[in-house]
């Protein structure tokens, strides 16, 4: 190989490598981005080709989330993640959701537990978001310290499903002896009722004991975004 060329990828992939980190592209889109390089240093640069902004044009593509904890609270998920646009809701079988992911904040949090029972179904909501958005909602859901990022199938009907991709508490991450928040209850109940996932599971699922928050301030700032104050 000619060894401009090989110098080349080994500067571009080192380039790419470090991006990754932050954006997430999987290997299809790194290689083309790395394609597009090889190509800008050898096409001439007044090429229609490199006029267009291939770098944005990953940034732009979309990312599909299934939520099914305070996510599901619109505001709750526009704060975090101002792009985000409902897709459709839907559920996830041979999962449960359970109160039993521990957090920083001394509560528990919601976690789609897998039971290996196809009639168990966790409801949510798909999501469709920017790449950018997506990695400042990682953040928030601390991956890879608490969750994990899982793809799962998300049944729209019968006939239907999407991939989207689901956070997954770690296995060390879960505590049996924490409840959650009275905060946290508001936010997945008030969000599946608006996008009206089935009155049977928001009684039956979602229907759990609570603590109350005794930060004050937090507790305050949370119910200010369940008005839609914030």
């Amino acid at each position: 190989m000619n060894s401009r060329i090989l110098q080349c990828i080994q500067h571009h992939l080192r380039q790419l490598g470090s991006f990754n980190l932050y954006f997430k592209f999987d290997c299809c889109e790194l290689f083309c981005c790395l394609g597009y390089h090889l190509i800008k240093e050898f096409l001439p640069s007044e090429s229609p080709f490199l006029k267009i902004d291939w770098a944005k044009q990953l940034m732009d593509q979309k990312i599909l989330v299934f939520a099914y904890g305070s996510n599901l609270h619109i505001h709750r998920m526009r704060d975090r993640a101002p792009s985000a646009t409902v897709l459709n809701i839907g559920y996830v079988h041979s999962r449960r959701i359970m109160f039993r992911k521990r957090s920083v904040d001394g509560s528990s949090k919601a976690d789609a537990s897998f039971t290996g029972d196809i009639r168990d179904r966790v409801w949510g909501v798909v999501y469709q978001m920017s790449k950018q958005d997506k990695s400042a909602l990682d953040n928030y859901e601390s991956l890879g310290i608490g969750y994990d990022e899982v793809a799962v199938d998300v049944f729209i009907s019968d006939q239907h499903r999407t991939r989207a991709l689901a956070y997954i508490a770690r296995q060390e991450s879960l505590d049996e002896d924490l409840e959650p928040y009275c905060w946290y209850v508001e936010f997945i109940r008030h969000g599946a009722l608006h996008h009206r996932l089935p009155m049977c599971y928001i009684q039956h699922e979602l229907s759990v004991n609570f603590v109350s928050d005794p930060d004050v301030v937090r507790r305050q700032t949370n119910q200010r975004l369940l008005r839609g104050d914030c």
